[in-house]
């Protein structure tokens, strides 16, 4: 095994081609107070980012002809303070605790070694270490900042939606992200009582308490494209920086319409019912995907599906719940668990978003995208087209949210490898038979 020595980062502050990253600081410290600079030797750092995360995580390799991990020493919960972006953008800066180190590989001459250091967010330990047992009445999005504050962080911002209804809950000794993902699951938006998809999440700017719902309503910030080659020169026969940053390098479309899957996970139907033990009073509620649709935000304006396709959106019985309600439970509150208005619209909103459409694309570092951001994809058409206008493929091409985010980071450049997730469709599915033109 052969290891290259890293080359030392450059420190430009203009952008020159696309790809281009400065690492403007990769510092290790022990827990015993010594530190050492990374910047010359790390071979790759990657840095995930997962909207169904409650935090950051990632990996750097190691190049090690020094010995770091004796000297330093590396024993793992070292503090890795990294500073990296894109020239002429804001600087991402952000801190890490290691979590695990890998396996050693020295090269032939036995001068050099190589392992990785597997890190996570600071707030990730913290979890870990810390019990919630207490009582709390409020709005969700109040008591989820409550618990954030008081257990995990005083200094990462939050980023909030508001949500409807008031609660009261005994919170029995679960760790801090335990209860805020159950809130999040139990939670409905202020602004529209049909959205009931909140997520907990951690992107390099903070923490996000934010319905997907919400989400899907945000402007583009990025149009993304598969270009052939040859094409990222302008007239003048200089580089189109910003194009470059566009371009998409390799695209998969991820599989979907796995219908059975969404049937019993209740995205096209569904019956809830409840009881209250007081009154002895029993209710029924139903869902149906059609109906639904057109109350909610979604990534693009149409169904990926036929209305004309009834089997799923009819069966109720493929998804049903039995729900026990308590009348006046707490005294000042009448109805405390409302689960008629969260379950069902929940469980269609998730698996709308996680078994829809999809694909994975490689593009060319960006220090600015985050998951949660909104892109403009085109992919091109198989078939053969007349005009230029009409080259991309419609089915697969669109807007889409980035769900997933690898920044992976060498010296020689920045990449993205971003998930993106929809649940509608660009253009409407036909109701009616049709032929190829």
């Amino acid at each position: 095994m052969s290891f290259e020595t890293p080359l030392p980062m450059s420190r430009k502050s203009e952008l020159f081609k696309g790809g281009e990253l400065i690492i403007d600081k990769c510092r290790l410290y022990s827990q015993n107070g010594a530190s050492i600079d990374l910047t010359n030797h790390f071979e790759s750092i990657d840095v995930y980012e997962n909207i169904y995360e409650n935090t950051l995580s990632g990996s750097i390799t190691i190049i090690d002809g020094l010995n770091i991990a004796q000297h330093l020493p590396i024993m793992g919960q070292e503090m890795l303070e990294l500073t990296f972006y894109t020239p002429g953008l804001t600087k991402n800066k952000v801190k890490f605790i290691v979590n695990e180190i890998s396996n050693r590989f020295s090269d032939k001459a036995q001068k050099m070694q190589k392992y990785t250091l597997n890190f996570v967010s600071l707030e990730a330990i913290s979890n870990i270490n810390k019990r919630v047992s207490k009582a709390y009445q409020g709005k969700n999005h109040e008591t989820i900042e409550k618990i954030l504050r008081e257990y995990l962080t005083e200094e990462k911002q939050l980023f909030v939606e508001e949500t409807l209804y008031t609660h009261k809950y005994v919170i029995p000794n679960w760790k801090p992200f335990t209860t805020i993902n159950w809130l999040s699951s139990r939670s409905v938006a202020a602004k529209n009582p049909n959205v009931a998809n909140y997520v907990f999440y951690e992107t390099i700017d903070g923490f996000y308490f934010v319905s997907l719902s919400n989400i899907m309503s945000r402007p583009v910030v990025q149009d993304y494209r598969f270009d052939p080659a040859g094409t990222l020169d302008t007239q003048t026969g200089q580089r189109d920086i910003l194009r470059e940053l566009k371009n998409i390098e390799k695209y998969t479309i991820k599989p979907c319409a796995n219908r059975s899957t969404q049937m019993t996970q209740g995205m096209f139907s569904g019956k809830i019912t409840t009881h209250d033990l007081i009154t002895k009073k029993i209710e029924h509620k139903e869902f149906n995907y059609n109906d639904h649709f057109d109350k909610t935000p979604s990534v693009e304006k149409n169904k990926p599906i036929s209305t004309l396709v009834a089997l799923a959106n009819s069966q109720e019985s493929a998804f049903r719940r039995l729900y026990p309600k308590h009348t006046f439970k707490h005294d000042d509150i009448f109805d405390n668990e409302k689960s008629e208005t969260f379950v069902l619209e929940r469980n269609s909103l998730m698996s709308q978003l996680n078994n829809g459409p999809g694909i994975n694309i490689i593009v060319p570092g960006d220090s600015r995208r985050r998951v949660g951001d909104i892109v403009d994809v085109k992919l091109p058409s198989p078939e053969p087209k007349n005009t230029l206008q009409k080259w991309y493929d419609m089915s697969t091409s669109g807007r889409y949210m980035i769900t997933k985010i690898r920044h992976s980071m060498t010296n020689k450049n920045y990449k993205l490898f971003l998930e993106l997730s929809r649940e509608s469709s660009m253009t409407a599915m036909p109701d009616n038979k049709s032929k190829m033109l």
